[in-house]
């Protein structure tokens, strides 16, 4: 129950995503960059349980969620990424939100499919 319910409460990762790009106009990195850190965070977490693993706490948990099989190529690197560099101006701001829904997308299909077996990786 508990994997269904955080795989099922994915969409919340775009949708924080969406409302962060209201605030673009007025530059807001602060919001923005805690809105990618709850997105990606849902993302991780969503992750993780389709391939039936748990964690405790935030520590750690962009890596171990690209570790995990079927995760996305480069998914810690590419979270990482945009967490150290959020941009300062709208472009910037924007163009990290659209490389954040890009990242989301590819969670969304990771999980649609079947988790995959972890001795495969």
């Amino acid at each position: 129950a508990l994997a269904t319910t955080l795989v099922a409460r994915l969409p919340e990762a775009a949708f924080t995503l969406a409302i962060a790009r209201k605030t673009l106009h007025r530059g807001d990195v602060t919001y923005i960059a805690g809105c990618l850190f709850r997105a990606l965070g849902v993302c991780a977490h969503a992750l993780h349980a389709h391939a039936r693993r748990w964690v405790t706490n935030e520590k750690g948990l962009m890596a171990a969620a690209g570790a995990l099989p079927g995760a996305p190529t480069g998914f810690a690197a590419r979270a990482h990424g945009l967490l150290a560099e959020v941009g300062s101006t709208p472009e910037q701001l924007a163009a990290t939100l659209d490389a954040a829904a890009a990242l989301v997308a590819e969670v969304e299909r990771a999980v649609s499919n079947p988790p995959q077996d972890p001795e495969a990786r």
